[in-house]
C-alpha cells in the first residue's frame, strides 16, 4: 500500500521520489555524480560554475555530469538570468532491486 511504501522510504507526502532501475544506477550513480546531487540538494547553488566551485571540479566536467543526470530525469535546469541553475527533480532517489 501507499502508506507502507512511504514508511519504507521514510518520506512524507510532500516529498517526491525518483525510482531508477539498478542497471541504470550502475551507469550514472558514480561518486562524483552523487556529490553533485547532494550539493544541489543541500546548498544554494546559483549555477554550473558555482556548483563546480563547491565540488572543486572543472566546470566543463561538472556540466557533462549534469547533462547525464538531466538525460535520466534526476535534475532539471532553472533559467535565472543568463545562468542555468541545476535543481533536483525529486527529494529522494530509490534504486530498484536487481
Amino acid at each position: 500500500t501507499r502508506e507502507f511504501i512511504d514508511r519504507v522510504l521514510k518520506r512524507t507526502p510532500e516529498e517526491s521520489v525518483n525510482i531508477i532501475p539498478s542497471d541504470l544506477a550502475r551507469e550514472i550513480m558514480t561518486e562524483k555524480k552523487l556529490e553533485i546531487l547532494e550539493t544541489v540538494q543541500e546548498e544554494d547553488v546559483t549555477g554550473i560554475r558555482d556548483l563546480a566551485r563547491k565540488v572543486e571540479r572543472d566546470p566543463s566536467t561538472v556540466k557533462k555530469d549534469l547533462d547525464k543526470l538531466w538525460k535520466y530525469g534526476l535534475i532539471n535546469y532553472k533559467e535565472e538570468g543568463n545562468r542555468k541553475k541545476p535543481v533536483r527533480t525529486a527529494d529522494k532517489i530509490v534504486i530498484e532491486p536487481f
